[in-house]
């Protein structure tokens, strides 16, 4: 009766649209197994996460993070809601919280409409539940779970934003992945969202602890065929001339200097604010006509004149993408008349290409059989061939391979044995066709496609496969093959609607069987909550270089299996590397992105582990030789490595393969790299060697200082040079003539004079050789100021009182004494007087802001006494800064902290120390008297977002550089004013200035 009763109400509920809310309490469970170190950690520290309502883990595959979310829900002791990014990972959920706590199925619900006490749904079904219900009904979910955070979409944050608006649910987010390389608008919903992390498990922790495999990640670089060099340029040619077309002086500069976003910016403040970068591109047409920015402009950059960046590829496609397409301002006759011969250029260069103009693009935009000649199809798909035939001779029976592609183009199918198309695409067909191609190949017999809509097997496995169907789809058959083409080895799988969600787990079983060797499939099916951890080799052969996606796929790959404690994993990543292309091209550009988030042991030299491309200081080895220019391109903007000629790139594959066979010693690398340290800390790394001197206005102002203090000098110095001379010869003079008469008193006096012009003649020396080697040292700089382009003029000063003295000696010494006296004794005078304190001052201050490591620690040390005085760390203090230095590199970073303490410092000394977005507050220099270099500005970190929070940073700061700060509220009228001059200083900025890192320590 009691069931019938709580149907009848659950479909009433349903009929009225009204959820249904049982009486049902959470029950009682425990977990039934022992807690992970790490997992134990994060329940130890629960009550100190729940401060702000919000508890935010990082876990990747493996971790447990499931039965972590469901015991963190369990401790909290209220009804919760989940949401899972999938059908299967809701399952997970379900599974679980069955499983490993001895829940009630009857306790767990995935309707919203009938909630249990744990109810687990999809983000979609939410959404659809939204879009029928808004927000009313879900008043019972006390606990909101978002498991795979990252997912989010737009759609997805508009309902969850309401829900915790309207019933501030303690909010749990789990994720594997965080969205680290999104943009700035993207980074500051999900953080505000999901709130800061709080805990972070580390892959190098897991693989310490067991939970993962030792693994390591190889970069096989692959050169393009030489073909492809004559598009590239052709393409920098017409690139170079449209340049030289826009540099030509010419009506353009009077044209663009009416634009009213210049003429009259006070009108346009809320467009030029929205797009910055348009602005600065104006400017940079004005700076390459050699014009300047009207009066009006200036007023919008207070008085600032060195905000136009040198025009090149980047800026002119901000200007013309804008111009030609979306400023009405050019769609006047005038406009379009000018804007004419630009518009050929890039039509004749084919530089549009899907409604976008790719100027700045380093190969040119292309299709058809240039595309395919520049995307170099062929080798990478020998490039998986040589890495499928290397793994197979090592791990033979053993070989547990998955290629992930982007595309499957299946048009590309055999249809006979004899069929031998040449294979233009890199995707999941033309990879296994190749493969198969491979006569005499081991694994030729073993390869599989699996993707959403095409499975292919081995004929061998087909009745194994009908084996597995069958257990669990016992009165049914749901399976049909045919074979791939007439007397093929291979047969295509059509498992029908039914079976679909059981053929990845079939497959699966296969796989772990050894009937597959070689799974190719694409990342959409096979990246992210596939679970087999019998994979050993993985090949991403994709074009995904988001931290997100590329770290969930190589979770696949890197989870232990049970019964196999020896088991490691090679993750490869063909890349081709282009060495004529400045940093080497766009595949190069996405796995630096992608290396952001992979921590691991470097490749070669003492076991370290670290994040980024430096793991791979072959790819950055100079050959023998001084490299030459274009030996520098591939580097990126803020490092000075070498290298990515063919030598080097031949290098490269040759150690990865070497040690690619190195599995046992693969295990012992990691188990050296973590003997090194406890915790994965995230550091700052500064921007390159000497940026803040050659670059940082407020280290230019000071060396400025410096030379308009030594030129003073110079001036005050030779004036007193040129009197002293003149006096002393007159002195000398008189007292020749009267040394007849009056020599004995003379005598006496001269020898006073002399006891005092001694010392001041040697002090004034030390000082004049002193100053004279600071001038010829600026003489010889080719940045010197143009003031001291001339030769030296003070030795005729020194010479002629030394002449006149020895001239004078037939008078008497008394005579010849008299005049180096005079002289000596003004010139010490003169010295006294000089402004050297003030020089000195600017040297002081210039020593201290020029010099990376110490502008590193002072803003460091500002930061986190800031942090810590409005108590944002959890447990850490400023005494935990440590400083640590690798040859020419420094890394900044809290030793010993938490997760949630060196995280938050970390992303708040790089959000300080990099280009300003959108701040809540800034930092203004108060400027110097003699300022000449427009305003200068700081952002304050989002996490110091209280007006008492940013004048502490500010004073903090100000005494750390010794400088005077004020904080600005951004968020006011007069505030956005500013903001939008330092958005317009950040927008010309090109490089990165300041670099997060991952440390083992």
């Amino acid at each position: 009766m009691y069931f019938l009763f709580y149907e009848h109400r659950a479909l009433h509920s349903f009929i009225l649209q009204t959820p249904y809310l049982p009486s049902v309490t959470p029950p009682l469970l425990t977990f039934k197994y022992p807690w992970r170190a790490y997992q134990a950690r994060i329940l130890g520290r629960l009550e100190l996460y729940r401060d702000d309502r919000k508890i935010h883990v990082v876990a990747p595959p493996g971790a447990g993070k499931t039965v972590l979310g469901l015991e963190i829900m369990r401790r909290i002791g209220k009804r919760a809601l989940v949401l899972a990014p999938s059908l299967t990972i809701r399952a997970q959920w379900t599974e679980r919280y069955i499983r490993d706590f001895g829940a009630d199925e009857a306790h767990i619900s995935n309707d919203l409409y009938a909630p249990g006490a744990l109810t687990i749904v999809t983000y979609q079904a939410m959404y659809a539940y939204h879009e029928k219900m808004g927000t009313d009904g879900l008043d019972w979910a006390e606990v909101l779970v978002v498991d795979e955070c990252h997912h989010l979409r737009r759609e997805w944050w508009r309902v969850l934003d309401g829900v915790m608006e309207r019933y501030q649910p303690e909010l749990v987010a789990l994720t594997a992945t965080p969205p680290y390389d999104v943009s700035g608008v993207e980074w500051r919903r999900y953080h505000s969202f999901c709130g800061e992390i709080d805990e972070e498990i580390s892959i190098p922790e897991l693989v310490a602890s067991g939970d993962l495999c030792p693994h390591q990640d190889f970069i096989y670089p692959i050169l393009p065929p030489p073909g492809e060099s004559r598009l590239i340029t052709e393409w920098q040619q017409r690139k170079d001339a449209l340049l030289e077309l826009v540099h030509t002086r010419g009506e353009l500069a009077y044209f663009v200097r009416q634009h009213p976003w210049l003429a009259d910016p006070e009108a346009h403040y809320e467009d030029i604010f929205a797009t910055p970068e348009y602005f600065t591109a104006l400017l940079s047409i004005l700076r390459a006509q050699g014009s300047e920015p009207p009066a009006t402009a200036l007023g919008v950059l207070h008085g600032e004149t060195t905000l136009a960046p040198a025009l090149d590829d980047h800026w002119l496609t901000l200007f013309l993408q804008r111009a030609l397409r979306d400023d009405d301002y050019f769609t006047s006759d005038r406009g379009r008349d000018l804007l004419r011969p630009y518009k050929r250029a890039l039509s004749a260069m084919g530089a549009w290409h899907d409604g976008k103009l790719h100027l700045a693009a380093a190969l040119p935009p292309a299709s058809g059989a240039e595309a395919e000649q520049l995307e170099s199809p062929q080798a990478k798909l020998d490039a998986m061939t040589k890495i499928a035939a290397f793994e197979s001779d090592a791990l033979v029976n053993e070989l547990r391979m998955v290629i992930l592609t982007d595309n499957i183009y299946d048009e590309f199918l055999p249809t006979t044995e004899h069929d031998r198309r040449a294979l233009t695409r890199v995707g999941t067909v033309p990879v296994f066709e190749t493969l198969r191609r491979q006569e005499g190949a081991y694994y030729r017999d073993t390869l599989c496609i699996l993707t959403g809509s095409l499975v292919v097997i081995p004929q061998a496995a087909e009745h194994r496969l009908l084996e597995i169907a069958y257990d669990q789809l016992p009165d049914q058959r749901v399976i049909k093959t045919a074979p791939l083409f007439p007397d093929s080895k291979y047969v295509v799988v059509d498992t029908g609607t039914l079976a679909n969600k059981y053929a990845v787990g079939w497959l699966t079983q296969l796989f772990m069987e050894g009937l597959i060797h070689i799974i190719v499939g694409t990342k959409s099916l096979l990246g992210e909550g596939w679970d087999a951890p019998v994979v050993n080799s993985l090949v991403l052969a994709n074009r995904v270089g988001s931290f997100v996606l590329s770290n969930q796929m190589r979770g696949r790959a890197i989870r232990t299996v049970r019964g196999q404690p020896d088991k490691t994993a090679n993750i490869w990543h063909p890349m081709i590397v282009h060495p004529t292309v400045r940093r080497g091209g766009p595949d190069v550009d996405r796995m630096r992105r992608r290396f952001r988030g992979f921590a691991g042991p470097r490749l070669d030299g003492k076991p370290a582990i670290q994040n980024g491309l430096e793991r791979y200081s072959l790819l950055f080895t100079a050959p023998a030789g001084a490299p030459t220019e274009t030996q520098q391109q591939l580097l990126p903007a803020d490092r000075s490595y070498s290298t990515t000629d063919a030598e080097a790139m031949t290098a490269l594959r040759r150690v990865s393969l070497q040690r690619a066979t190195e599995r046992s010693q693969l295990a012992e690398r990691w188990t050296e790299a973590l003997g090194a340290g406890t915790q994965l800390v995230e550091a700052i790394r500064p921007p390159q060697e000497r940026y803040y001197e050659r670059k940082d206005p407020l280290t230019l102002h000071y060396r400025e200082s410096i030379d308009r203090h030594v030129e003073e000098q110079y001036r005050l110095l030779l004036l007193n040079m040129k009197v002293a001379t003149m006096v002393s010869l007159l002195v000398g003079t008189i007292v020749a003539a009267v040394l007849a008469r009056v020599a004995l008193p003379l005598l006496i006096v001269s020898g006073v004079l002399a006891v005092i012009a001694v010392p001041a003649g040697v002090y004034f020396y030390r000082h004049f050789a002193a100053l004279r080697r600071q001038v010829a040292g600026r003489l010889s700089d080719p940045n010197r100021n143009p003031a001291f382009d001339r030769e030296l003029k003070l030795r005729p000063y020194v010479v002629f009182p030394l002449l006149f003295a020895l001239l004078l000696l037939p008078f008497g010494y008394v005579a010849s004494l008299s005049v180096l006296t005079v002289y000596s004794l003004w010139m010490a005078g003169c010295a006294l007087r000089s402004p050297v304190q003030r020089r000195n001052e600017a040297v002081r201050r210039h020593t201290l802001l020029s010099n990376t490591r110490e502008r590193l620690l002072s803003y460091g040390k500002a930061l986190a006494g800031a942090l810590g005085a409005g108590e944002h760390f959890h447990v850490a203090s400023p005494d935990n800064l440590k400083l640590e230095e690798e040859g020419d590199e420094q890394f900044l970073y809290l030793s010993d902290a938490e997760h949630h303490d060196s995280q938050l410092f970390a992303s708040s000394l790089a959000e300080l120390m990099s280009p300003i977005d959108n701040p809540r507050y800034l930092l203004r220099l108060k400027l110097p008297d003699d300022w000449t270099r427009g305003e200068y500005y700081l952002a304050v970190p989002g996490s110091l977002g209280t007006r008492k929070d940013a004048e502490a940073l500010a004073g903090a700061l100000g005494e750390s550089v010794d400088q005077e700060f004020e904080a600005i509220y951004t968020r006011e009228p007069a505030g956005r004013l500013h903001l939008l001059t330092a958005r317009l200083q950040a927008s010309s900025k090109t490089e990165e200035l300041a670099r997060r890192e991952m440390l083992w320590r």
